[in-house]
């Protein structure tokens, strides 16, 4: 766990100086934006290795704040949320019940091109996720539930493209597809996600 803590400090100290450096090599000129807040919503699909139960269905936000470089290149940070509820998931369980749910929180930099200035974009990152499986384990011989939660942390790399239509000067409309690839402590998985949203320039 502290080599876990390390990590992650070590991370935000980068985040940090990143964020500086951006910032005094990239003075846009006057009058242009040089912030970006995205917010976006939408579904996912999560597998995990070794995992009997395939391919869960979850939904989440996302939130990512970016530093504008110049018209082809964006960089920042990018925090992702997915839940799932699964009824009747695992062996001996009760119909009905929420019987597994899954979080997963990823945090990373991120790295965003747009090749022809407007529209089209891809983008890249990598930092840290939690994953989080909480469960009710039943008696088959009809006693009590127990409710039995694993937590995880690990690292994480994303990968994503899209479609962003400016609307307004600081307003923009963003279609996107994101593939994460993580390790958590014992588990892995791939999260596809696909997400709509607005994008905020000042």
């Amino acid at each position: 766990m502290s080599r876990l803590l390390s990590r992650l400090r070590l991370l935000w100290i980068g985040c940090a100086l990143a964020a500086l450096a951006s910032r005094a090599e990239a003075a846009p000129a006057s009058g242009r934006e040089t912030w970006v807040l995205t917010f976006n919503y939408g579904a996912g699909n999560l597998s995990m290795e070794g995992d009997s139960l395939g391919r869960d269905f979850g939904m989440g936000p996302q939130l990512r704040l970016g530093h504008v470089l110049d018209g082809h290149y964006t960089a920042g940070f990018q925090a992702r949320a997915w839940n799932s509820s699964e009824s009747d998931s695992l062996h001996g369980s009760a119909t009905g019940t929420a019987d597994l749910t899954r979080n997963v929180q990823i945090f990373t930099m991120t790295a965003t091109m747009f090749p022809t200035g407007l529209g089209f974009y891809v983008r890249g990152g990598a930092g840290v996720c939690k994953v989080r499986q909480e469960f009710a384990s039943h008696d088959p011989l009809g006693g009590p539930s127990v409710v039995k939660a694993n937590d995880d942390a690990g690292f994480a790399v994303t990968a994503a493209g899209g479609w962003e239509y400016r609307a307004r000067r600081r307003l923009g409309l963003a279609l996107d597809v994101e593939y994460t690839r993580f390790v958590a402590a014992h588990i892995g998985g791939n999260l596809f996600s696909y997400t709509a949203g607005l994008n905020y320039y000042w």
